[in-house]
């Protein structure tokens, strides 16, 4: 939505709700027996320290010598099992490098960007806007935490993080292209 200029944008996420279609972002799935160990020695934060089901909370992609790569989220799903969300600008070269630097580590690089789309509803009023989508199911969400395989009347949410990058309250959903649509009509 364009509210005509961006101060109006800020308030209006800061006092009512507002979507965005965020499904440029990079969403690339890590997965395998080594994938902490992985993703340890490429992103500056600490992932063993991730619970299961969090989110990492900004961290980089670095080159070895501490360059700056890229921005990220990791999603942990597992030790096993990670979502790495990041910026269009650097999908392809962030692929590329994961790929350049599996090596030994027995992990496989799924790029999930172009088969779902990601959608973010921020603001005071988004609980009462996502209830809309996921009835009931929305009371027993968890702040801060994420949840996978929603069953709703308009399709399987892959993954719904309860997490606000805006400074309110907030969801971002992960799903395939035709339940995104019809989300997108409910809203």
């Amino acid at each position: 939505m364009d509210y005509g200029n961006m101060l109006k944008e800020a308030l209006e996420t800061r006092n009512n709700v507002t979507f965005f279609d965020i499904s440029h972002l990079s969403r690339i799935k890590v997965k395998g027996d080594d994938s902490e160990e992985f993703l340890q020695r490429l992103v500056a934060r600490d992932i063993k320290k991730v619970k299961e089901n969090f989110i990492s909370g900004p961290t980089a992609f670095l080159n070895f010598n501490a360059g700056f790569k890229d921005d990220v989220m990791v999603y942990k799903f597992s030790k096993n099992d990670f979502l790495v969300v990041g910026n269009a600008v650097n999908h392809d070269k962030i692929v590329d490098w994961l790929h350049e630097n599996i090596g030994e580590y027995k992990v496989t690089i799924e790029d999930l960007t172009f088969n779902t789309v990601m959608l973010a509803v921020q603001g005071p009023k988004s609980i009462e806007i996502m209830r809309k989508v996921l009835g009931d199911i929305i009371d027993s969400l968890t702040p801060l935490k994420f949840h996978t395989d929603i069953v709703t009347e308009h399709g399987v949410i892959k993954l719904l993080s309860y997490s606000g990058w805006t400074g309110e309250t907030g969801f971002e959903l992960i799903t395939d292209i035709e339940t995104g649509e019809k989300i997108l009509r409910v809203l």
